[in-house]
């Protein structure tokens, strides 16, 4: 039996009518059960946490100077990093899409910045010569921290949506 044979039944049942609890029950069923399955398929916290040391690494290895040929040492680094999340990202994350409308657009931007503006920030940033591994360490933990940051309230924010279901099906990419 599908759900409008079984809501036609219940409207033609004069003498069944469901209660003001009965209804909240439903519903907050059907709510925690939307909860449970966007956190079944939330993208997992290791995955992130490694590749933001990974990206922080490369921070510090970019930052420390003219001792190394550094930059195309992280830029190798980074292409690296990045191929091998995109990679585990297929494996282990298991939502596919993300929700892609007006406030979703915005949103990412605002946390973007977040994460992004510390690189940027870094790159005008030139110590002594004394100074520069500790600053640069402490640009890379910085960086590590945003962007862990950004990528687990970009999580939160998709999977809370998704949850209440608070997106047009057009909206899905």
């Amino acid at each position: 039996m599908n759900n409008r044979q079984l809501t036609v039944e219940v409207m033609m049942d004069e003498k069944r009518q469901i209660s003001r609890e009965d209804a909240q029950a439903s519903l907050d069923t059907v709510a925690q059960s939307r909860d449970k399955a966007a956190k079944v398929k939330a993208r997992p916290v290791w995955l992130d946490a490694s590749f933001c040391v990974g990206v922080g690494i490369v921070m510090v290895v970019a930052n420390i100077g003219p001792k190394l040929p550094s930059v195309p040492i992280a830029l190798g680094c980074l292409t690296l990093i990045a191929i091998v999340y995109a990679l585990a990202s297929r494996r282990w994350v298991r939502r596919k899409g993300r929700i892609v409308d007006e406030r979703s657009v915005g949103k990412n931007m605002l946390m973007f910045l977040m994460a992004y503006a510390p690189i940027v920030l870094s790159g005008m940033l030139r110590p002594d010569d004394g100074w520069s591994l500790p600053v640069s360490i402490g640009v890379g933990v910085f960086i590590m921290i945003s962007g862990f940051a950004y990528l687990r309230l970009d999580e939160r924010y998709q999977a809370r949506r998704l949850a209440a279901g608070d997106y047009d099906p057009y909206d899905l990419v």
